[in-house]
């Protein structure tokens, strides 16, 4: 496996791997222009706070997710915000069938980003790659993250990813929703976040060390 370290800096997530430091997907992915985001925060005072509150769920809701994957325990809780998200995804798993192979893998690309997939695994027997949302809905942006996360894993693996998808865990009500996307999706959304990721090094080029 090749050796790879998350790091933080000011401008967000970067990934340590054998070809330099690289942004990850999601620092990449700040360009994408958000203007119902932009619209929310000019109306909402406290829209920091809101959001960091969203991003400690998140991040709780995955850890818990990743060690009831690997050996089966359950840590507290917490809120119940999160109790509900844990919930749903295991009603997800239940009801999906989907059989998990990895969880939480590092991966890096040679096209310039590294990041971290939530979840690889069969899903009516094809290998999917997943990424776990715990947002108000499954935005248009997401399939691109997804995308490169493929393209990162099969780099790295060799192995033929027939798949992606996001589930999203619904917070209030502890339900689920699922968003499988096709070969055509995949190479629509690979090729919009190619043209991310080119647009960042020429922007930000002396941040990375590739």
């Amino acid at each position: 496996m090749d050796e790879i370290q998350l790091i933080e800096r000011s401008g967000g997530h970067f990934y340590r791997t054998p070809i330099g430091i690289l942004p990850s997907v999601t620092t990449i992915m700040r360009s994408v222009p958000k203007p119902q985001v932009e619209s929310w925060k000019s109306r909402t005072p406290n829209w920091q706070e809101i959001s960091q509150h969203a991003c400690d769920v998140g991040s709780r809701t995955h850890r818990i997710i990743e060690r009831y994957l690997k050996n089966g325990l359950i840590d507290q809780f917490y809120s119940d915000e999160i109790a509900r998200s844990f919930s749903a995804f295991r009603c997800w798993l239940e009801a999906s069938g989907f059989e998990p192979v990895e969880s939480e893998r590092m991966i890096w690309s040679e096209r310039g980003y590294g990041g971290t997939v939530d979840l690889v695994g069969y899903l009516n027997d094809e290998l999917y790659v997943i990424d776990i949302k715990t947002s108000r809905a499954v935005y248009p942006d997401y399939s691109l993250q997804i995308a490169a996360y493929r393209t990162g894993y099969e780099e790295r693996t060799r192995e033929k990813i027939k798949g992606m998808g996001i589930v999203r865990l619904d917070k209030p009500t502890g339900g689920f929703e699922w968003r499988a996307y096709d070969d055509e999706a995949y190479q629509s959304a690979w090729a919009a976040f190619s043209q991310l990721c080119e647009s960042w090094h020429a922007a930000y080029g002396g941040e990375g060390e590739i």
